[in-house]
């Protein structure tokens, strides 16, 4: 019996690397266009926070400040790539495990069946030995991805939270352009729309697997065979007892109850920074301290 997991799977991939290419281009095309100034803000942060550029060669009056830009830029998205393209190597790996585990509840449905209305008898032999492999191949890409998966989330929370305090920052100054504000929700759409696909891509391993519980429900016939009635009870066994789900280094699972908790904590945050930016005296300036200008450039490039 063969499983094939590659359904689907070249439209989750074209999906994901068009989304890098269109955040690609459109970072390059707005540093050789120098606008909106949020970037080279940013970028002028980067290359002397991060690569130590001298600041006299970040003058606006600077020939080098545009060449260093597109540099600093090309540097910063080639790590960018690398760090969502191991992001997204996991979810297509989920996308495998879950197809496959989708088509081996399909097998089961029809074997079952077929016992039913055709009194065909050992049809679950392989049924047995295709769930042992499916159950190895979920824990090896935990394995695999688990070191991953921890830093993934424990970062990306964190740079969440920090363009939500930018923006909320952005949004009490009386100086802030319209376009810094799209920007910065830009920047926060994406990383938290990466957050929760990587999520959801992982839970729907979990959530496939469990499907298996509906399959067999049904049960065996009362004429079928000594051989069918014990694996039944084998694949009864391994449903009900062994959980299949990727976790991060068994810290926690990820799940659709995870991602409403990781974003309660993030609106919780949101609400409290707001809160306390109301109540506080606050410089309206508008202008970016080096401070500012160093966090922003944590979450330009997660």
């Amino acid at each position: 019996m063969g499983i094939d997991p590659t359904k689907g799977v070249h439209l989750k991939a074209s999906m994901q690397v068009v989304f890098m290419v269109l955040f690609i281009v459109a970072m390059l095309a707005a540093t050789a266009v120098g606008k909106p100034d949020f970037v080279l803000y940013v970028l002028d942060a980067v290359s002397v926070d991060m690569y130590l550029i001298p600041r006299d060669w970040m003058l606006p009056e600077a020939p080098s400040r545009k060449l260093i830009h597109i540099a600093v830029v090309l540097v910063s998205l080639h790590q960018f790539a690398i760090n969502k393209g191991t992001v997204f190597s996991f979810t297509t790996h989920c996308h495998f495990l879950k197809a496959g585990i989708m088509t081996w509840n399909a097998y089961l449905s029809q074997a079952l069946e077929d016992i039913w209305e055709k009194g065909e008898q050992d049809c679950l032999c392989d049924l047995v030995q295709c769930r042992r492999k499916l159950i190895q191949m979920v824990r090896t890409t935990e394995k695999i991805f688990s070191p991953i998966l921890q830093c993934y989330f424990a970062t990306t929370i964190v740079i969440v939270c920090t363009e939500l305090y930018l923006l909320a920052q952005r949004m009490k100054s009386k100086t802030t352009e319209v376009d810094e504000l799209v920007i910065l929700c830009l920047f926060a759409v994406q990383t938290t729309s990466i957050l929760v696909h990587v999520s959801l891509a992982a839970g729907s391993v979990q959530e496939q697997a469990d499907s298996s519980r509906d399959v067999l429900i049904r049960g065996l016939p009362i004429t079928a065979s000594e051989d069918d009635k014990f694996y039944m009870g084998e694949l009864t066994r391994s449903v009900s007892i062994v959980s299949v789900y990727i976790s991060g280094g068994n810290f926690y699972t990820v799940n659709r109850p995870f991602i409403l908790t990781v974003v309660s904590v993030v609106a919780s945050y949101f609400i409290v920074i707001l809160q306390f930016m109301h109540s506080c005296e606050k410089d309206d300036s508008g202008e970016f301290s080096p401070s500012e200008n160093f966090s922003m450039s944590t979450t330009l490039f997660p």
